[in-house]
């Protein structure tokens, strides 16, 4: 019989609800059975009824076990069914979804994009999707606390490279798991679901061209470095220039923001007050800075969307939802992501298969948040 332990840092009603699913998976308590009073748990487990009543809501909760009024709890008639589902991990390594763990509102709201589309996905599949947060070991210890959370996951879907180790502690033990990427840091070694940037910013380019915009700037938040040395930077300005655009130096304008960050404070202080000396269209690194541009267009009396333009790379929540008005963009397909590894993940865990698999999603352009998308 699994005991009870109190000087252990897993709570004892954790533990009891533990036991007792023990209990039933055993076949102790059968599907339809009664399982004891909680009098009789409680001066089994030695513990206090409390502790008890909190075990079986976690059961109830997670459809184990079902309260009938002035009857007691049975086991679920269809326990098989629930014994029997998948169970996928996802976790995520910052502590809080804030500001200072997850950095800008655009990979924030990509992250919820990705959660999203794995939820969806394994509600549509039948199977139990745990997100929760899952600190990135820094020693031994830390390494096997993150072994025995995932110890009772059939799979897993990771972000990035953020839990490397984990990952391949995690494959190690013949369980599948899937990693999400917003773009560029492919590997061989493990499966992966990603999309094609390089693409979509050649067919944005191709879009802005076909548009009338014939030159292009980039704005960019402060960022060390040479941010428009950056990736995304150089492939917007080398598609744009050569379907026949123009990008100039004195267009790639950085936005010096304190903090708390006032973009449209900092931008009105970085573009010249003549349009002449501007660009049409402004490719904004960040989300935030659509919205500052439209605010210094109406300080100035200028046109937001016609005077004066903006576009980005971008998940479609941020921009839908942030910007008036609506820009031309690539959108990042997050959600079909999360959709897509966590599909691939159930099919792995299915069919026993430890395949690597390399999935390169193709995303839409949007033009000026016309939701009738034109696929890449």
């Amino acid at each position: 019989m699994k005991t009870v332990e109190k000087d252990v840092k897993v709570s004892v009603t954790r533990q009891v609800a533990d036991a007792l699913l023990a209990d039933i998976q055993g076949g102790v308590y059968p599907p339809g059975r009664r399982i004891p009073g909680e009098r009789v748990l409680a001066e089994r487990f030695k513990v206090n009824r409390k502790s008890v009543i909190g075990a079986i809501e976690l059961l109830e909760k997670d459809n184990y076990v079902e309260k009938i009024p002035a009857k007691g709890t049975f086991v679920a008639d269809d326990i098989d069914y629930e014994l029997s589902r998948l169970k996928i991990a996802v976790p995520f390594p910052e502590p809080a979804i804030a500001r200072e763990y997850i950095g800008c509102l655009e990979t924030w709201f990509g992250a919820a994009d990705f959660h999203a589309g794995i939820m969806a996905q394994a509600t549509a599949m039948k199977v139990h999707a745990d997100l929760f947060h899952l600190e990135c070991p820094r020693n031994e210890i830390q390494m096997k606390r993150a072994e025995r959370r995932l110890d009772s996951y059939d799979g897993a879907v990771f972000f990035g490279n953020q839990h490397g180790d984990v990952r391949s502690m995690f494959m190690s033990s013949g369980r599948p798991a899937m990693t999400l990427f917003s773009a560029g840091a492919e590997s061989e070694k493990f499966s992966y679901v990603t999309y094609a940037k390089e693409k979509a910013l050649r067919a944005l380019a191709a879009h802005l061209i076909c548009a009338g915009k014939r030159r292009l700037g980039v704005l960019s938040p402060n960022e060390p470095g040479d941010v428009f040395s950056t990736e995304k930077i150089k492939l917007i300005m080398k598609y744009f220039t050569a379907a026949g655009g123009e990008v100039r130096k004195d267009w790639l304008r950085q936005v010096q923001a304190e903090e708390p960050p006032d973009f449209a404070a900092a931008l009105d202080q970085a573009l010249p007050g003549d349009l002449s000396a501007l660009p049409e269209v402004f490719f904004c690194v960040h989300a935030e800075l659509p919205l500052a541009l439209w605010k210094v267009a109406a300080q100035r009396g200028w046109k937001p969307g016609a005077d004066i333009d903006a576009c980005a790379l971008a998940s479609g929540i941020t921009l839908r939802n942030m910007t008036p008005p609506p820009v031309s963009y690539a959108r990042i397909p997050f959600y079909e992501m999360g959709k897509a590894a966590c599909a691939a993940l159930v099919d792995s865990i299915r069919n026993h298969d430890l395949s690597l698999k390399h999935i390169i999603l193709d995303g839409i352009i949007i033009d000026k948040g016309d939701e009738n998308d034109k696929t890449w």
